[in-house]
């Protein structure tokens, strides 16, 4: 486990692809990328009217992302606040363009903010490096497919030539060419 609290981590490089379709719980092996520029998630404010009691003075408390995260954040989100480890952590989750955590208000300043937004950080450098590792790949990919067609374009042509288009329907030689030129000479 590892404490994230304490450290600094960059922001994704903003030139990784995004996914255009978000999900709570998206899968780090599957992420839907697009030729859009990764945005950096960012923790935008706190969302009082979303934010509620769970038990005695625990309350679900609310933050407002800067924009829905892309399929396979939120999972990396998650992953990373699994293995942070400080006394008062609470349960902590993405739903939809929030992310709560379970923790006694009073506490959110002194205990809780500065690591979220740690994660939140680390979370969108691991999203970019791994969005931007799919992206080179699918780049592969679709070189090796047009360079794989062109070669089966050729061995296409060679098991079945185009037949001779300059020889017209038409012409005197030609099956057509013979009928019309019978039908005139009547």
């Amino acid at each position: 486990m590892n404490d994230i609290g304490g450290t600094k981590q960059e922001s994704g490089d903003g030139k990784t692809p995004r996914s255009q379709v978000t999900h709570r719980s998206g899968s780090i092996n599957s992420l839907s990328v697009s030729h859009t520029p990764f945005q950096a998630v960012t923790i935008a404010r706190l969302d009082t009217d979303r934010s509620h009691a769970i038990t005695g003075e625990a309350a679900r408390v609310y933050f407002q992302l800067s924009g829905p995260p892309p399929l396979g954040w939120s999972y990396i989100f998650t992953t990373i606040w699994q293995t942070t480890a400080y006394p008062a952590k609470g349960q902590a989750g993405v739903e939809n363009d929030a992310l709560w955590i379970d923790c006694v208000p009073e506490e959110v300043v002194k205990h809780h903010f500065g690591r979220l937004t740690a994660a939140v950080q680390q979370a969108n450098q691991q999203y970019g490096q791994k969005a931007q590792q799919q992206a080179f790949q699918e780049g592969q990919q679709a070189q090796a497919d047009t360079v794989l067609r062109a070669k089966l374009e050729a061995v296409s042509r060679t098991l079945y030539p185009a037949p001779n288009l300059s020889e017209s329907r038409c012409e005197p030689g030609s099956f057509f060419g013979r009928m019309f030129r019978g039908r005139l000479k009547r």
